[in-house]
């Protein structure tokens, strides 16, 4: 199980540090618990943020909460010769204790040769341990990576002296804003420890802080990824050119240390003569950033090492121009949408330049989106697809196979069947999900159905005032309280509310239609080895039972439509879905039968690309020609029908003619030919010789190739 929870980042990120000395800010503890332990307001401690010298870092509104604020102190308890013990027992507590992040030295003499002096470590809510023991003068030099970690010394005599030094001479406390209070005060709870006076809960004000960098305020990003284990996060609203990378394995830990460390976190604007909002990152051998005017690469200096704070280049890499729509990787490309969404660019990497380079996808289908996109994601298994789900509520999709050189685009379109390139059901977003033996493919879909006799009487029963003839307030407040009750569906209500604000008559309500939202899973590529499984019809039901039966239920979702029907191997006439079920019919007759597959019908359309053979001395395309013969060849098919398409442009607005003959496909596991069609004595002479493969059948149709004679 899962759940969406907000995160506490630890440690920034924050904008520049303050440079005007008169500009202070003090935390003071004003209650409650946690308390203050010696020198640290502890995380979780409350209080308020002030500000003083005459400058309003706060807006005094809602904006403010929710803002990290860095405030950063001098350390004055950096060192200490204080033992917790003359025993070399545990230490208790922090008295004798300091902390310390980054290089520290430790130092004892004199140390008799019976006697012992000790190093204890402890971090964060842990206890104490025993780090390092000493039996004689010593000078210890070491480096601590981890954050929120104390050291204490102790010795088995106190003859023996000591002195331990933090070199990092600064602490970093973190506060975040909880309620707004005015444009110099907020309330505030400490996320990383502040230094105090180690005295009172009054605040050490100090010219040293920053605003962090995300907020209500300056925006939060909006774009996110992973690499070299790093989290990554990019372009929020007031600075949309800057990526924030995490410390290394630290995914929460925005915190740079001022210690230099490789590890820490990092902050990343892209270097460029203009400001380009970043719209999404990439990871490949170096991470590939695509903003709204061009695309560029994030690596240290030599590609081969891991980005640091300090080893950090952006480099332009490409002007394509990237849209907010997050990309997909499929094969040895980076897929993503131009920042108009007209075109879907395929990023690789050159490993010999050491640039990424960009093809352009819809190159050879123009036009194929100018229905702006505004989804994408990709299958792997059984094959390599990108799916594309347009505003229009068609889906096109992209084969690549680059090892064998294939690429081509297909659209899909659902309830097209009255017309093949109009659909009545559309595709509203896609996802995919790594299924057992290939992905699956679930969309959501918008149908527009009837409502069954049932919900229409339900509907009708409301119906206090016969004489208007409309659902007025007191109906709608009753069905809402119903609605309440668990009495009334939800899609009624709605419906009910539907009809009072646009003044529907009751009496109308015989043919009332309604669009639904559908969650559609595409039924599996391989249906396996019998025919009677193959499902090639949307919003599917299937029946499947030893007994056979002509009376099949559970179509409520289709009321009103006609569905089409697969059963036992063959095609069964068409049903109008009522009461949620239908009557299987075989030519006009009553038939039963064991295994059945009912749903929207839809038309499968291939098209070739025109026809071009090299000649000398100018190409085939060119050539005013005519289609004399069709061969289609399949596997695992039944039906369909194949031929030539005509764009015949005499007409007023043009018009396209199909000019088709039944292939009668047989289903086998082998390929097969359909013997050639004749096609001499109909259609014309055109340049574009088009040869098309169709299907309106509930049935499979896998063409592999057509055979083309023409005459020029």
């Amino acid at each position: 199980d899962w759940t969406i929870a907000s995160v506490v980042f630890k440690g920034g990120p924050f904008l520049e540090e303050n440079t005007t000395a008169a500009y202070l800010m003090g935390f003071a503890r004003t209650g409650g618990v946690p308390v203050r332990v010696g020198y640290y307001f502890p995380t979780g401690a409350t209080g308020t943020l002030t500000a003083t010298g005459g400058h309003t870092p706060f807006q005094g509104t809602t904006d403010d909460v929710g803002t990290l604020w860095l405030v950063k102190h001098a350390r004055t308890d950096n060192k200490t010769s204080t033992f917790d013990s003359d025993d070399n027992s545990i230490p208790t507590d922090l008295t004798a204790a300091i902390r310390i992040k980054g290089d520290y030295t430790a130092t004892f003499e004199p140390i008799a040769t019976t006697e012992e002096a000790k190093l204890w470590r402890k971090q964060g809510d842990g206890g104490w341990q025993e780090y390092r023991s000493f039996r004689e003068p010593t000078a210890y030099s070491a480096t601590e990576n981890e954050g929120d970690v104390y050291y204490a010394m102790s010795r088995s005599v106190n003859t023996i002296g000591g002195t331990l030094v933090a070199k990092n001479q600064y602490n970093r406390g973190v506060v975040k804003v909880v309620t707004h209070n005015s444009t110099t005060v907020a309330n505030v709870i400490v996320v990383d420890a502040v230094l105090s006076d180690n005295a009172t809960d009054a605040a050490v004000t100090t010219p040293m802080w920053a605003e962090g960098a995300w907020g209500e305020y300056r925006g939060y990003p909006r774009t996110v990824n992973f690499f070299e284990d790093r989290l990554w996060w990019a372009s929020s609203t007031n600075y949309p050119d800057t990526m924030w990378g995490s410390q290394t394995s630290d995914y929460e830990n925005m915190e740079y240390s001022d210690l230099g460390l490789d590890t820490d976190a990092i902050i990343a604007p892209l270097k460029d003569n203009e400001v380009s909002q970043i719209q999404w990152m990439m990871s490949r051998r170096v991470m590939a950033i695509g903003a709204a005017n061009r695309e560029y690469s994030l690596a240290a200096q030599n590609p081969e090492d891991p980005i640091t704070p300090l080893d950090k280049k952006s480099t332009p890499q490409t002007g394509f121009s990237s849209g907010s729509i997050q990309p997909v990787m499929l094969n040895d490309s980076i897929f993503f949408l131009q920042r108009q969404g007209k075109k879907l660019g395929a990023m690789k990497f050159d490993s010999v330049t050491e640039n990424f380079v960009v093809d352009d996808a819809t190159l050879l289908a123009y036009g194929l989106l100018d229905s702006p996109p505004t989804n994408i994601a990709v299958s792997r298994s059984p094959d390599s697809l990108i799916w594309v789900v347009r505003t229009d509520g068609v889906m096109p999709t992209f084969t690549y196979e680059p090892k064998e050189e294939v690429s081509g685009w297909g659209r899909q379109l659902t309830q097209n069947s009255a017309n093949v390139n109009i659909p009545l059901g559309f595709f509203e977003s896609t996802a995919v999900i790594h299924g057992t033996t290939e992905d699956e493919i679930w969309v959501c879909v918008r149908r527009s159905v009837f409502l069954t006799d049932a919900e229409l009487a339900i509907i009708l029963s409301y119906d206090t005032t016969p004489t208007n003839d409309v659902i007025d307030m007191l109906e709608i407040l009753q069905a809402l309280d119903d609605f309440a009750a668990g009495t009334l569906s939800l899609k009624l209500v709605t419906i009910m509310q539907d009809m009072w604000a646009e003044a529907t008559l009751i009496s109308s309500m015989g043919s009332y239609e309604e669009d639904v939202y559908y969650i559609e899973l595409f039924a599996p590529r391989d249906w396996g080895s019998d025919i009677e499984d193959a499902k090639f019809v949307d919003s599917l039901v299937t029946y499947d039972d030893v007994t056979a039966s002509s009376a099949m239920t559970g179509l409520d979702h289709l009321e009103g439509k006609t569905v089409s029907v697969f059963a036992d191997g063959v095609v069964f006439d068409d049903a109008v879905v009522a009461s949620g079920a239908i009557t299987l019919k075989k030519a006009t007759v009553i038939t039963t039968a064991s295994v059945v597959q009912m749903g929207l019908p839809y038309t499968m359309k291939g098209r070739s690309m025109r026809l071009a053979v090299p000649q000398s001395p100018s190409a085939l395309q060119t050539k005013i020609k005519r289609v004399t013969s069709v061969t289609t060849r399949y596997i695992r098919s039944l039906l369909g029908s194949a031929g030539v398409e005509y764009d015949i442009k005499d007409t007023e607005n043009g018009t396209v003619t199909e000019f088709l003959t039944d292939i009668g496909a047989l289903y086998s596991t082998e390929s097969a030919d359909t013997p050639k069609t004749d096609r001499a004595t109909e259609g014309g002479f055109n340049e574009e010789a088009y040869t098309v493969i169709l299907s309106d059948d509930p049935v499979p149709f896998t063409a592999l190739a057509t055979i083309t004679e023409v005459e020029v």
